[in-house]
């Protein structure tokens, strides 16, 4: 990047809507080519730029380009292989968010697998983040 006359800014609003609006704002300021972001908040409607936006696994208007994974496909075949290395009580941790993002096809994934091998499944949900900083 470097050798291109790019720097990398990484930002960490640690889930908070208001950090991440703030990022914006810095990221403006320093007149970034782009924004590569991660954000499961309800933050379009106060996203003020003209900066080019990809967001990943969520997506937002037709002018922020969304790419994501298979996460269907992903959750079913993180079961298959939890199961094929005897896994007997496999678990899927996940935050519940108001906003609909491409990572809850993970759990949709998983669950049919299970249905199919017949095995249970230890879900736990929150809506804050499962992990401490």
């Amino acid at each position: 990047m470097d050798r291109e006359g790019f720097k990398l800014i990484l930002c960490n609003s640690g889930g908070k809507p208001s950090k991440e609006l703030y990022y914006f704002d810095v990221l403006n300021q320093n007149k970034v080519a782009g924004i590569l972001g991660i954000t499961y908040n309800e933050i379009e409607s106060s996203m003020n730029t003209d900066i080019p936006i990809v967001s990943i696994d969520r997506h937002f208007s037709k002018s922020i380009t969304c790419v994501t994974s298979d996460n269907y496909n992903g959750g079913r075949l993180a079961l298959r292989e939890l199961v094929k290395a005897g896994v007997k009580k496999p678990a899927f941790l996940g935050v519940v968010t108001s906003v609909f993002s491409e990572t809850m096809l993970r759990k949709k994934g998983l669950s049919m697998k299970r249905k199919s091998l017949g095995s249970s499944i230890l879900c736990m949900k929150s809506r804050t983040r499962l992990w401490m900083n």
